[in-house]
């Protein structure tokens, strides 16, 4: 795929569907955040690598054998984001590619270099999500209805790098968006924090109460903000609840969580807090990228 549309001076928001799925809640919170965040959105749409020589009609039905089924597929794909957009798009904002859904918009990520990918909640256990985080090092919202939902961020937080990066990160979206925020740290039960900040079993030697330890670190996390950051400790043995929990009581607009790379062999043995929460959330996640090798970890700005 060409590369030729990249800009350094147009900053971009990627939204991505597949097969015949046309969700209007994720293209209406990607419309919303392009408009607060001043970028420029971008629909791509993925088709199985065997509708390469089908159209999809207006029902969603295939036609198998059809001439010229990108330019129909495309045009169908614009016609409802025209209904969504009145204004419509451009014809060079709305792509139309087939494979494999990860490898599709990863490729299609590496042409535009945008801020954020959006995606919907279709097929949340698959792990789609995930996948283009680490692929892309770039933020991917799950996205789903912002209607009942108040002016408030959750963001995640293991306090265990000191630039706070998750929660650095929802700060800059919680101003853009006009939000209020929420850090969230859990402690499990059967944890207890040494001095140095490093994780120990009960029974290890010279260790302080966990809870107090975290407390304290939560603190001096405040204080590397300008903006307010409301804070809450949870004791759960799941910090997925813990997350859940805090956005059910503040009746939040999105969770905020990091998602670092991580094994083939340890993927499958244990569900990161990101997958469980991306599973179980009825709101938006933000899944944003932690690690040296995160692509977009630098300055707020450029969320």
């Amino acid at each position: 795929m060409s590369t030729q549309r990249q800009c350094p001076l147009v900053r971009r928001l990627l939204i991505a569907t597949r097969g015949p799925e046309r969700p209007t809640v994720a293209l209406e919170v990607a419309l919303r955040l392009a408009r607060t965040l001043r970028l420029q959105l971008h629909v791509l749409r993925v088709l199985p690598g065997r509708v390469g020589l089908s159209v999809l009609d207006a029902s969603g039905a295939e036609s198998f054998g059809a001439p010229g089924w990108a330019d129909s597929v495309r045009k169908e794909t614009s016609a409802w984001v025209s209904g969504v957009i009145s204004t419509g798009l451009p014809e060079d904002q709305v792509q139309v590619r087939t494979g494999r859904f990860e490898d599709m918009v990863a490729a299609e990520a590496t042409a535009l270099a945008p801020d954020i990918i959006v995606v919907s909640d279709a097929g949340r256990a698959d792990g789609a999500a995930l996948q283009i985080v680490r692929v892309t090092d770039t933020p991917v919202l799950v996205a789903r209805s912002l209607n009942a939902c108040r002016e408030i961020v959750v963001a995640a937080t293991n306090l265990k790098r000191p630039e706070y990066p998750v929660v650095r990160r929802a700060c800059a979206v919680a101003e853009q968006l006009g939000s209020s925020l929420i850090a969230v740290h859990n402690v499990h039960p059967r944890e207890t924090i040494s001095a140095s900040g490093i994780v120990w079993p009960v029974s290890a030697p010279v260790v302080i109460d966990s809870a107090d330890a975290a407390a304290r670190r939560l603190d001096r996390l405040r204080g590397q903000f300008d903006a307010p950051v409301q804070t809450v400790l949870s004791q759960e043995s799941d910090a997925s609840d813990a997350i859940l929990r805090a956005a059910d009581l503040s009746n939040a607009q999105l969770i905020v969580v990091g998602a670092r790379r991580r094994s083939w062999l340890h993927r499958l043995l244990r569900r990161g807090v990101a997958h469980q929460l991306i599973e179980r959330s009825q709101r938006c996640v933000l899944v944003c990228p932690v690690g040296d090798e995160a692509r977009r970890a630098g300055p707020p700005a450029e969320v």
